[in-house]
């Protein structure tokens, strides 16, 4: 799809990501699985994988085309893989303290 600027092609990826994680924040049921904590607002929340091979924390410069791969994946099948589940963004900084 062309976009006649490089700020449009950003917004758009930008604007699709937030549906899409939405959508998966919704589906994993909007709710903290260490603290219990329910917000309306998505950008709380991250995916955590248990066996560590994540997308949520790669750092190049392609992770947001990889994420929104991933919710597409998740969406298509109507569901969140088993070995991944829905913290806070504050549970799952410490799972990974507790990790490393």
């Amino acid at each position: 799809m062309p976009f006649k600027s490089e700020e449009r092609r950003k917004e758009y990826f930008k604007r699709y990501f937030r549906e899409l994680k939405r959508w998966a924040v919704d589906k994993a049921g909007r709710k903290c699985r260490k603290c219990g904590l329910i917000s309306e607002h998505d950008c709380l929340y991250d995916f955590h994988h248990k066996n560590g091979s994540s997308w949520n924390h790669q750092k190049d410069n392609s992770s947001s085309s990889k994420r929104i791969k991933e919710f597409l994946k998740w969406k298509r099948a109507d569901s969140i893989p088993e070995d991944t589940f829905l913290l806070c963004a504050n549970c799952h900084r410490l799972e990974h303290e507790i990790i490393s």
